[in-house]
Order: C-alpha cells, then sequence, then structure tokens
C-alpha cells in the first residue's frame, strides 16, 4: 500500500521500496544496464554509496562538479559526457534541492545517449518547474 500510495503521490506508475540506499543504486544501475566497467556520472557531492553501489553494479564513478546551490556543472557535464563515453548519470538531489536544470540536463544526456538515475531520497517530494 505505501508504494502505491507514493507512486500515486510521485506521479508515477510504479514505485518500489528497498531497505537500503546500496540496494536501490545496484538494482537501478543494474536495470539501465551498468556492467563490465561502464562509466557512470555521478555528483561529486554524492554520498559514498552512491559509488559503492556503482562499483558494486560493474560501474566506474566519475565525479561531475557542482556549482552553486549543489547543482551539477554543465559545462563539466558537458565536458564528461563528451570525453568520457559514460552512458549512465546518477543525479543525487542533495537537502530538499533539485541538484541541477531538469530540462537542460536531459538535452545534454539525450544529445549524448546517457540515462539518468535519479536519487531522490534526500529530497522526496521536491518540485521542478511544477512537478515532482
Amino acid at each position: 500500500a505505501c508504494e502505491r500510495r507514493l507512486a500515486e503521490y510521485l506521479g508515477f506508475k510504479y514505485c518500489v521500496a528497498l531497505h537500503s540506499y546500496n540496494s536501490a543504486f545496484f538494482l537501478a544501475l543494474k536495470a539501465v544496464g551498468v556492467r563490465g566497467g561502464a562509466t557512470v556520472l555521478i555528483s561529486s557531492l554524492a554520498g559514498s554509496w552512491v559509488s559503492i553501489a556503482t562499483m558494486e553494479a560493474g560501474g566506474k564513478p566519475m565525479p561531475v562538479e557542482c556549482g552553486f546551490g549543489s547543482s551539477l556543472d554543465p559545462n563539466d557535464l558537458v565536458w564528461k559526457a563528451r570525453t568520457s563515453g559514460a552512458r549512465h548519470l546518477v543525479l543525487s538531489h542533495l537537502h530538499g534541492h533539485i541538484s541541477a536544470d531538469l530540462d537542460q540536463l536531459a538535452q545534454v544526456c539525450a544529445e549524448y545517449g546517457i540515462a539518468v538515475v535519479e536519487d531522490a531520497a534526500e529530497s522526496l517530494g521536491s518540485w521542478f518547474d511544477g512537478r515532482h
């Protein structure tokens, strides 16, 4: 019941609750195809659990610098997207704040074929441009 109600609140069809950050990230990274040494872009401010789960899933974490307000630096994101060969990004929304201009981030990730896994554990229910 909890998962169904959370999915409804957030406007998603499904929701899965897990017992830890590591389990959630491991499952999400495997679901988007991380394996075999794949480079995974992560926020330089993300907790150690993001790097640990990335390595457990078979990936190599590569930090993306952050700027004002814990947001990903769009210039560093573009540079690393272009030069690293990464096909995955874990976007950690920290301290109740959305950690990037999501529209700009979606455009960059679409251009470079990067799948985004959003970590909203510290900002569950936050809004960006009128949506969760």
